[in-house]
This record gives C-alpha cells, sequence and structure tokens, in this order.
C-alpha cells in the first residue's frame, strides 16, 4: 500500500510540474522502474492544422498525411530522474510541393527536442558552470549542450581562450 501511495504522489507531482504545457493533453504516466525515469504519453491539442506550407509557403495546401511520435526531454524530476514527453503529433503533406511536415508544438524547441525551459536552463548554467559536469547532470551529450550554447548565447565566443602572443 505504502509503494502505491508514493507513485500516485510522484504521479500528481509530474502533472503539477507539466501544467504549464497547456496545450499538451497528458494521456499516461509511466515512471520508470527503480526510479530510473519518467515517461509522459501525450497528444498535441492544437485546434487547427498549420495554415500554409513551412517549405514553398502555399496557402490551405497541407493535407492529413498520418502521426508521428516525437519525444522531447523534459528537466529533471525533482528526484533527479530524467522525464521524456512523448508527443502524438499530427503529419501534414503539402499537395504543391509534397513536402510533409509535423504539426508545432508550443513550448517544445524543434530544434533540440526539448522543453523551451530545459534549454533555458542549460543555457543558463552555461555560463557558470562546465560544459560537462551540465551535460551529467542532465543526462545529455556534451556537445548537445555546446550546441545549445554556440545557438542561443551569443557571447559565448568569449568563453574561447585567448592565444598567447
Amino acid at each position: 500500500m505504502a509503494s502505491r501511495s508514493w507513485l500516485k504522489q510522484e504521479a500528481l507531482e509530474v502533472i503539477y510540474e507539466l501544467s504549464d504545457l497547456y496545450d499538451l493533453q497528458i494521456n499516461r504516466i509511466r515512471l520508470g522502474a527503480g526510479r530510473s525515469a519518467t515517461v509522459v504519453t501525450a497528444s498535441c491539442c492544437s485546434k487547427e492544422p498549420p495554415n500554409c506550407c513551412p517549405k514553398c509557403g502555399a496557402v490551405r495546401s497541407l493535407r492529413g498525411h498520418g502521426r508521428k511520435i516525437t519525444i522531447f526531454r523534459d528537466v529533471p524530476h525533482a528526484t533527479g530522474t530524467g522525464v521524456g514527453i512523448q508527443v502524438d503529433r499530427a503529419r501534414f503533406r503539402c499537395v504543391n510541393c509534397g513536402m510533409t511536415s509535423l504539426a508545432p508544438v508550443a513550448h517544445m524547441d524543434q530544434k533540440f527536442r526539448m522543453t523551451e525551459r530545459m534549454v533555458e536552463r542549460i543555457c543558463m548554467e552555461a555560463v557558470q558552470r562546465p560544459f560537462s559536469a551540465i551535460a551529467s547532470d542532465y543526462a545529455i551529450d556534451e556537445k548537445t549542450v555546446r550546441r545549445i550554447a554556440k545557438d542561443r548565447i551569443p557571447c559565448i565566443i568569449g568563453r574561447v581562450r585567448p592565444v598567447d602572443s
């Protein structure tokens, strides 16, 4: 009984942490064995498809083309376990150019497949701590931290050590 109440409490905490991701409809929360990771299964609740094709710009040329599950990382839970959000997204195909695209998800960074708040937290820490320490804290590759810093922090060039002449 005690373990069930712990699971319910942990699930409620995860839901509270995800409450600001208001355009996601949470379908299921799966807590990892031994508190290894938390996986949240959600579906995108965008009311209408994108208005125009992202490649050719043709208006009202997108048609439904199935669904795709994309996994986004979120900030670790208070206990330190990682959080992954599986988002079921609609796919669209342009009838003019044939390009396929996915329904956009608010608060998610498409480039790094992370929530915006995780990218922002990594940026804040990148100016103060070594990239390798940040990478080990978030269980991501150090190269990902470097890419985020290079992309989001314009003054990161100042971190490079000057060459002695």
